[in-house]
């Protein structure tokens, strides 16, 4: 016998789907007797040996699915994390996690190492093509979280709508001149929003627009940023997330800058912090317990052998402090 035989092994010999195996172990009365005797048949005939999650399920307790997100001190993807964990804990499932550090590599080697112990992976904001992705997590069913990807299941924030809401905000509150930080290339949010603003450019024409160069999306890139900001001479500013704005607005504030009297400033996800900053963040926030919420749905319907389907959600403008109107100076 080895111990390198997986339940993936187990579930194209009985020639069933993976999360077919999972039950007939955990919950034999869900499936049929003709298809439990098929999955105890490949067990035996492979040597399957459970691993400790494996062996959760065989017990009944518990079944298991990961969670791979690029950088887990992103308040952002803990927050999924966070949600997606609350729910899962409701049904007795385990949720292992892993931070691939925003780098492809490390994500593809998570997707293939987690795939041999969970019925399912939650992937939040991939960086690696589907095909590597699929191709690493050797069958095991995949959900993405914010990227959308024929064939695929996935949960989506509404990339178009966050651009629109945050640029259509500046501009109701008088400032003709803003600067835009896009994302990572590497996040298809990031490819998405700009094209979104390219859109929302042409519809207004009053509208100037300075394009800064991309920054990391956390606190440390914010602080960066918040340089390149002074040359601009923007009077609003629209960040990539929260985490940047964050920065941009500490750093700027430190530079002898007035939020929101010499800057207005919109950030992007809805974290709590953002209304316990000084000054608030005005942000375009997501409805972050929806998103894990619908990912685990979704994971559980591939786990189950159910049509792949995309949703998409609608984030809402949060209006603070951080924007004000050009002309007045009285925040928003």
């Amino acid at each position: 016998m080895t111990n390198s035989i997986t339940l993936n092994d187990v579930a194209r010999l009985a020639g069933v789907h993976a999360g077919t195996v999972s039950r007939a172990l955990s919950r034999p009365e869900s499936v049929s007797p003709q298809t439990r005797e098929r999955v105890l048949r490949a067990v035996e005939e492979l040597g399957y040996v459970p691993n400790l999650a494996a062996r959760q399920l065989a017990g009944g307790k518990s079944a298991s699915i990961a969670i791979i997100v690029p950088d887990i001190t992103n308040p952002f993807f803990a927050a999924i994390v966070h949600h997606t964990q609350r729910k899962a804990r409701a049904s007795n499932r385990l949720v292992l996690l892993a931070d691939s550090n925003r780098s492809a590599h490390e994500e593809k080697e998570a997707a293939a190492s987690l795939s041999r112990n969970v019925d399912g992976i939650i992937v939040c904001a991939p960086i690696s093509s589907t095909k590597t992705l699929l191709s690493s997590s050797k069958g095991t069913p995949i959900v993405f979280v914010n990227k959308k990807a024929e064939g695929m299941s996935s949960v989506i924030i509404d990339q178009e709508l966050t651009v629109r809401l945050a640029v259509e905000h500046l501009l109701e509150l008088g400032h003709k001149h803003i600067a835009f930080v896009p994302g990572p290339r590497s996040f298809w949010s990031s490819r998405i929003r700009l094209g979104a603003l390219a859109a929302v450019i042409k519809e207004y024409p009053q509208l100037k627009v300075t394009l800064l160069k991309s920054y990391e999306p956390d606190f440390e890139g914010g602080q960066h940023c918040a340089l390149e900001i002074r040359k601009a001479k923007a009077s609003g500013l629209v960040a990539f997330n929260d985490f940047q704005a964050l920065g941009i607005i500490t750093k700027s504030i430190s530079l002898g800058m007035s939020i929101p009297d010499d800057l207005s400033i919109v950030g992007a996800d809805g974290l709590p912090f953002g209304e316990t900053m000084l000054p608030s963040l005005t942000t375009v926030a997501a409805p972050l317990r929806e998103v894990g919420e619908i990912a685990l749905d979704l994971l559980d319907s591939e786990i189950n052998g159910l049509e792949s389907k995309s949703v998409k959600v609608s984030p809402f403008l949060v209006r603070r402090s951080s924007t004000s109107s050009l002309l007045s100076g009285n925040s928003s």
